[in-house]
């Protein structure tokens, strides 16, 4: 599909959401004349996904049902894509031309396909409460080239994951968000977690990437920089600082099973769950998980990210109401995350995007 196609697509999808909630007046016409509403040609967009969690996947169907029934001229399709071959499956489906009308992917993959073209700019989309509801720092991942081409859904972290227990039984406290743990505060404890019987932490790091840049940014570590319009790959101090840490914490203070290392995420939960270590390091997705597999009775917490030497966590990472939440006080709170959800999705639907 050529750009001048794909530029024609991303209207069509804009003029048929305009035709659908109203009436035109055509040309000549007064604007108060009494117009019949024209009525436009029903349209299908699909709508790529690899959502995988039972509860993620819950809330699509749920939204794309919500818009569909309030858009009978504008029908979403889910098109569930493979989760462990996100990247392959939209490469061949864009240069092929059969990629999906709206596609979900993670911002590191997209700025590739935002250089070659294949995104459509939503810039001029984007509904103004909803770009102030997510922080800059957030927009900036989807950004390239000072054009939008995603619309932030949801947020992944990299947290300590606690056996309740297990730290109680050390007479260890759990921090605050008010005070979380930093990161030498996260290696003591680790220490002190450590028996002959079990590690201080277990950390899936068989794909190690994510985590490692993610969390490298609480240390400013930033791997690529722009200099003079030119983009740079660096691996300095500030890089370094989280695998150092993760080498000081599995090979000198030997509280990190280095058997994990070795393992995926969702690899080192049933040792987690049998108490072979007291504290694991996973993303945010990783409570669904423990929702759904531990055991009856395993009294487990997510903690605060933890602290580094420059505190990046709330304007890179973290943002309230942009994470799936494991659990929900109250009835207001659901229904504002609701409405989140439905207005990222209005803003997929009105373009060819990410």
């Amino acid at each position: 599909m050529n750009k001048q196609l794909r530029a024609s697509v991303a209207a069509l999808a804009v003029a048929i959401l305009t035709a659908a909630c109203g009436s035109n007046t055509p040309a000549g016409a007064s604007p108060t004349a009494s117009v019949a509403p024209t009525q436009a040609a029903p349209v299908t967009l699909q709508f790529a996904s690899y959502a995988w969690q039972k509860a993620t996947v819950d809330a699509h169907n749920k939204i794309v049902s919500d818009w569909n029934a309030a858009h009978p001229n504008i029908t979403v399709k889910i098109v569930t894509v493979d989760v462990n071959s996100v990247h392959d499956k939209l490469l061949t489906t864009f240069q092929g031309g059969t990629a999906a009308d709206i596609v979900h992917d993670e911002s590191a993959d997209i700025g590739g396909f935002s250089g070659q073209g294949f995104l459509a700019d939503l810039t001029p989309l984007i509904p103004g409460d909803l770009k102030a509801d997510i922080p800059q720092g957030v927009w900036d991942t989807v950004t390239f080239g000072g054009k939008i081409t995603g619309v932030p859904t949801i947020l992944q972290t990299y947290s300590v994951f606690v056996n309740k227990k297990m730290l109680a039984d050390a007479s260890v406290t759990l921090p605050t968000a008010a005070s979380p743990w930093t990161w030498d505060k996260f290696a003591q404890v680790s220490k002190q977690l450590t028996t002959a019987d079990h590690f201080g932490v277990g950390w899936g790091l068989k794909s190690p990437a994510a985590t490692v840049m993610s969390m490298s940014l609480n240390f400013n570590g930033l791997f690529f920089y722009n200099e003079g319009g030119k983009n740079v790959v660096k691996f300095g101090a500030a890089e370094q600082q989280v695998l150092k840490r993760i080498y000081d914490l599995a090979y000198n203070d030997k509280s990190l099973s280095q058997t994990t290392l070795g393992q995926s995420g969702p690899d080192i939960l049933p040792g987690f769950f049998a108490g072979k270590y007291a504290m694991i390091v996973g993303g945010n997705y990783v409570a669904q998980q423990m929702v759904e597999q531990a055991p009856a009775g395993f009294d487990w917490a997510m903690l605060p990210l933890l602290k580094g030497d420059r505190d990046r966590r709330d304007r890179r990472l973290a943002h309230p109401g942009q994470h799936l939440r494991r659990q929900v006080g109250h009835d207001d709170h659901r229904r504002k995350e609701q409405l989140g959800r439905e207005r990222r999705v209005s803003a997929f639907a009105e373009a060819r995007s990410v």
